[in-house]
């Protein structure tokens, strides 16, 4: 069955609904992984279809498929149209292909096992919930879970070293 944001959204208000039920606190953490799409390591998404039993031919027709691909740049003014020369492309799948969401989701299918707090992933957003039974511990388990994802983050190539954040809070409630 195919998930909504709806059901992320449920799954989210539940998983938090139950940590207040027992005392605890929760930080989420948000992650828009925009342009996550164009960040995509061919070597490393060959490498997790890999993992997942997809070898010889079929391997081999996605690496074709990734290949030699190029992308233009057309510029349309009051002074005419402009077309850049080609450029190679070297990462991302294509967008609005039919493939292009499926690789993403292979590429980002390991991201739960970085952390061992609750994770929830909808296209390319992505929250994780913490907990502590304080609001400090609380905040120590979201720095932890952080540097987790950040980690993941890097390593995966997902996002920028620019993007990534500490976790701005105050504990004066």
């Amino acid at each position: 069955s195919k998930l909504s944001t709806s059901d992320a959204i449920y799954e989210l208000v539940n998983t938090i609904s139950d940590m207040l039920q027992k005392n605890e606190k929760p930080i989420g953490i948000f992650c828009d992984l925009s342009k996550a799409f164009d960040r995509i390591r061919h070597n490393i998404l060959v490498a997790k279809l890999e993992h997942y039993g997809i070898r010889g031919i079929a391997k081999k027709l996605i690496k074709s498929y990734l290949a030699n691909r190029t992308q233009r740049v057309k510029l349309v003014s009051k002074e005419g149209i402009t077309i850049s020369d080609p450029e190679n492309v070297t990462m991302g799948v294509p967008q609005g292909s039919n493939l292009g969401p499926y690789f993403f989701l292979i590429y980002v299918n390991d991201f739960p096992h970085c952390t061992k707090n609750k994770t929830i992933q909808f296209a390319d957003d992505t929250t994780a919930i913490t907990k502590g039974i304080s609001w400090t511990l609380a905040f120590e388990e979201a720095e932890k879970t952080l540097q987790e994802m950040q980690t993941w983050f890097m390593i995966s190539a997902v996002l920028a070293p620019s993007k990534l954040a500490k976790i701005p809070h105050s504990l004066a409630l």
